[in-house]
C-alpha cells in the first residue's frame, strides 16, 4: 500500500510539472511569435529552467523519503552525508537538508533489493521444508488409515 501511495505522489508530481512546462512552453512560443525582446524570452526561458530544477529537487526529495521508509523497514545502511559524498546532494530549496544523487539512489535501491532477495529466498526455502513435511505427513497417513 505505501508503494502505492508513493507512486501516486510521484505521479501527481509529474503531472503538475508537465503541465505547467506547457503552459512555460506555449508562453515563450507566443512571445516569439509576437516578437517578445530577447531579454524577454531569456527571461522565459530561465524561468521554465529553474521550474525544472524545482521539480528535480521535490522529485528527489519524494524518493529519498520513500528510500529512507524502506531502508528502515529491511535494515539497510543508509550511505552517511559528508562532505563530498557521491551519494549526496545539498537540497537548493531546503538549506541544510539533503536529497540522494541518482547514484545513491541507485546504490539505495540495490540493496534493498537485495535484501528483499535474500528475505524471500529463505522464505521459499521454508516453504519448500513445510510442503514436503505435509506431504510425508499425508503420505504416512495414508499408508497408516489404509
Amino acid at each position: 500500500m505505501i508503494e502505492l501511495f508513493f507512486r501516486w505522489r510521484l505521479w501527481k508530481l509529474d503531472r503538475a510539472y508537465n503541465r505547467l512546462d506547457n503552459k512555460l512552453a506555449a508562453e515563450e512560443a507566443g512571445a516569439k511569435l509576437k516578437g517578445a525582446s530577447q531579454e524577454e524570452l531569456v527571461d522565459l526561458h530561465n524561468e521554465r529552467g529553474d521550474r525544472f530544477f524545482q521539480y528535480d529537487v521535490e522529485r528527489k526529495a519524494l524518493i529519498t523519503r520513500h528510500l529512507a521508509g524502506q531502508a528502515n523497514r529491511y535494515f539497510v545502511p543508509w550511505p552517511s552525508i559528508e562532505k563530498g559524498s557521491p551519494y549526496w546532494e545539498e537540497s537548493y530549496y531546503s538549506a541544510g537538508s539533503h536529497v540522494l544523487t541518482e547514484e545513491g539512489i541507485k546504490k539505495v535501491r540495490t540493496e534493498i533489493r537485495e535484501e528483499k532477495r535474500a528475505r524471500r529466498e529463505s522464505a521459499v526455502a521454508w516453504i519448500a521444508i513445510i510442503t514436503g513435511l505435509i506431504g510425508a505427513l499425508t503420505g504416512l497417513m495414508a499408508i497408516i488409515l489404509k
